[in-house]
């Protein structure tokens, strides 16, 4: 005769084995909570930010979950498995939340500077194409302003001319102003 006590049908020795490996669980959901949290302030301190890496957190904590559930007890997750996932959780905020304050603050001014610094790096061949680019258009710009000017003074003398040769050289039989005049229709004979 089997001697093991049972609770719901699950062995008190898998029982402990799966409160210990779920509170194990709950201690590295919060180890990974703090490396998104260093992320998140890396990246941006907006509320939208929040939210997603909030987010991606549940979601991760879930697939630990799941992941653990499957290990221990076939997949089988009972309540005392999600209450000792959310003690280790706990314990590891309780225990190490100013030590680990300090050094993920020191760690997100870190990542700040080094993303600064590889910003500048990176954003400096674009820095360079853009203002190679800002220059080349403002020539052109330069440019087309000067041959518009030389082209209207150029246009104008030409007019100029034409205007005084036909003066010179009246051209007969203009049928735009005689009409105008006389008040008759295109068509009609006069």
């Amino acid at each position: 005769m089997n001697t093991a006590l049972t609770l719901y049908g699950f062995p008190a020795p898998l029982q402990v084995r799966s409160l210990l490996y779920f509170f194990g669980v709950g201690f590295l959901a919060g180890v990974l909570y703090d490396l998104l949290r260093i992320v998140r302030l890396a990246a941006s301190a907006g509320r939208r930010a929040l939210y997603v890496f909030d987010g991606v957190f549940v979601l991760l904590f879930g697939v630990m979950i799941f992941c653990a559930s499957m290990a221990v007890s076939w997949g089988e997750l009972h309540f005392f498995m999600l209450a000792a996932a959310a003690v280790g959780f706990l314990v590891y905020y309780t225990a190490l939340d100013g030590l680990v304050r300090r050094v993920t603050d020191r760690a997100v001014a870190v990542l700040r500077r080094a993303g600064r610094v590889v910003f500048r790096v990176f954003s400096l061949p674009v820095r360079i194409f853009v203002l190679f680019f800002a220059g080349i258009g403002s020539f052109l710009s330069f440019l087309l302003k000067k041959i518009n000017i030389f082209i209207k003074k150029v246009l104008q003398k030409v007019f100029h001319i034409m205007y005084n040769i036909s003066k010179m050289y009246p051209i007969s039989g203009r049928i735009g102003k005689s009409r105008r005049r006389t008040g008759t229709a295109p068509n009609e004979k006069r």
